[in-house]
């Protein structure tokens, strides 16, 4: 868009078990790393589908400002890669901090999290945590009335890598895999814009990560792990190129207002005494030993002044404790709830305070079986009853856009564990989640006052 046009508008040690064992439960660790993936993957796929739909939808609701300009304009690119596993890229997640210069550069601080599995004697001893944070420059060249933004991306930074997660096949060898090293990338993207300041983004491109050096039952060996990345998210620009009215309290405009957020931040345990002799306790990862890392993908409508709901996907790892054994493995928690919001916007429309309570399902896993948990046979899956309380608060920096604090209490019950030589039972648990996110009003509807 011509600006003329709107001027006017973690790892550990441990002794090898004996070879039929190791045999043994090197066979469970293939079918529990299946079961984990495959049950992953229905949860993140359903998240990423109700998405996916979501953004087709919007198409249907564009406006003449769906376009790009040809100004000054800071970002934010939020975007997953949930579907990278098929090439070996796992959990992935980027965040960028940007700017566009005029119609065709822009100049970003590209944030990249993903993890590879650690292969060696032809089989995976654990996973590898990958971080690259690169300055880079894009290329776009608009196109379709200002609409479809193809880009090429480039740029240089640094990358750093640790060795966690040991599989089964790694007990008993010593592993030193962590370094940084410099990182470069290269690739393309598309964004289509849903909304003058709200863009839907592709993206794909190469890291290219050099070497470090690591060392396996002494022997010295490098590893790389240049990934190819492919992501899907939202480019969000700060402001407006025709800048509406916030929806205030009084005197306001309040349709239905649909929104896709996502949010991450932090959880910390409040009960994580399971049953006797067991208990999930912070991973070895934890900020502090205590603040375990926590995330959430949302789908909500807003209903006039005061009423939101909202469908809340959100998703928490901890460690398993038995007395006598210490940590034996993890416990992944998804959670899906439908969520009532009662909002209170303030005489300006910027900020809204709200409070928020839900109930619905809780899904947990016993999975990456640790050293001291190698010779058990541990069973913990299943679905349990949850709900959630808590509050926040948005602030606005568009009337499509805000940012948003949250605090939520999350209580599920009766999770069950199960393991050999008599422990066993049900139990409950609950954690305080502290979350920073942003919601995007993709579309409004209905009558407006």
């Amino acid at each position: 868009m011509n600006y003329s046009r709107i001027a006017a508008r973690h790892a550990t040690r441990s002794s090898c078990p004996s070879s039929l064992s190791e045999f043994v439960y090197g066979v469970r660790s293939v079918q529990a790393e299946a079961s984990r993936c495959s049950n992953r993957q229905r949860w993140w796929t359903g998240a990423r589908v109700a998405f996916a739909g979501l953004l087709a939808l919007t198409a249907f609701d564009w406006k003449a400002q769906a376009e790009d300009a040809d100004r000054f304009r800071s970002y934010l690119h939020w975007r997953v890669g949930e579907f990278a596993p098929a090439w070996g890229v796992m959990d992935l997640r980027g965040i960028s901090f940007g700017a566009n210069l005029d119609r065709h550069w822009s100049v970003e601080l590209a944030l990249d999290a993903w993890q590879l599995d650690f292969d060696a004697f032809g089989e995976s001893l654990g996973e590898v945590q990958v971080v690259t944070l690169a300055p880079q420059a894009r290329f776009r060249v608009p196109m379709w009335k200002d609409r479809l933004v193809p880009y090429l991306v480039a740029g240089v930074g640094g990358s750093w890598m640790q060795f966690n997660d040991r599989t089964l096949a790694g007990i008993g060898h010593e592993i030193d895999a962590e370094g940084v090293s410099f990182s470069a990338t290269a690739g393309a993207g598309l964004d289509l814009f849903l909304a003058d300041n709200i863009a839907f983004n592709v993206e794909g491109k190469y890291v290219w990560c050099g070497p470090i050096s690591t060392t396996i039952d002494g022997q010295k060996r490098d590893w790389e792990g240049s990934s190819f990345l492919a992501t899907l998210g939202l480019r969000i620009y700060f402001d407006e190129n025709d800048p509406k009215p916030l929806l205030t309290k009084s005197g306001a405009l309040r349709p239905g207002r649909f929104y896709f957020g996502t949010q991450a931040g932090f959880s910390v345990l409040t009960d994580g005494d399971w049953v006797a002799g067991a208990k999930v306790v912070p991973k070895l990862n934890a900020l502090g030993d205590t603040l375990n890392l926590n995330y959430t993908l949302s789908l909500g409508c807003d209903f006039g002044e005061h009423l939101g709901l909202e469908l809340a996907v959100a998703h928490t790892e901890y460690s398993i404790f038995l007395a006598g054994r210490g940590t034996v493995g993890e416990y992944s928690m998804y959670s899906a709830m439908p969520m009532l919001r009662l909002r209170f916007p303030s005489a300006s429309g910027r900020w809204v305070p709200y409070l928020l309570a839900g109930a619905g399902i809780s899904y947990g896993e016993f999975n990456d079986v640790k050293p001291n948990g190698a010779d058990l046979n541990i069973v913990a899956k299943g679905l349990y009853p949850a709900l959630a309380v808590g509050g926040g608060v948005d602030y606005f920096i568009a009337r499509n856009v805000s940012f948003n604090f949250e605090s939520r209490w999350r209580y599920a019950w009766n999770h069950k564990i199960e393991v050999p030589g008599g422990l066993s039972g049900r139990g409950d648990l609950s954690e305080l989640q502290f979350t920073i996110g942003f919601r995007a009003y993709l579309f409004e509807f209905g009558k407006k006052q």
